[in-house]
């Protein structure tokens, strides 16, 4: 069997198993083998194939991987829960941090609430919501 043949097939293969993965690794090695393929037509020396091989892959993972992932791979649109920050509620239950209790509400939606510098705040006083750890809402009061 002829070894272009071998790095073709293993190419197409990794492009293929690519398909599964959207990490843009495997597509890497698998072009990495085509122009290993494409060497192996112009020479036998299994060295010089793998030499291309080795180099192609370095230089796309150092050059083209972080492209692909800057522009394709970016979440381009917040989540909702991030969307929170730097948004003002009305506190729904009096935040006291040392007795583990207040809530603010959003759209219909209760969050755990904590103050940022532990001081108590009052049902029905407006805060804003600096900062989000797990489901806890970090929040100050608001300035009037």
């Amino acid at each position: 069997m002829e070894y272009w043949i071998v790095w073709m097939v293993l190419g197409v293969i990794l492009i293929i198993l690519e398909m599964f993965t959207v990490t843009f690794f495997i597509s890497l090695f698998g072009v990495a083998c085509l122009v290993a393929g494409v060497v192996a037509l112009i020479t036998d020396s299994y060295i010089i194939q793998l030499v291309f091989f080795i180099v192609t892959n370095i230089l796309l993972l150092i050059f083209v991987r972080p492209l692909f992932l800057r522009y394709f791979l970016k979440n381009k649109t917040p989540s909702n829960v991030n969307a929170l920050i730097g948004k003002t509620f009305i506190v729904s239950t009096t935040i006291n941090n040392h007795s583990n209790s207040g809530y603010i509400k959003s759209d219909g939606d209760y969050w755990k609430a904590k103050s940022m510098d532990d001081s108590i705040i009052a049902e029905g006083e407006s805060v804003v919501v600096e900062k989000l750890e797990g489901n806890t809402v970090y929040v100050t009061k608001q300035q009037v």
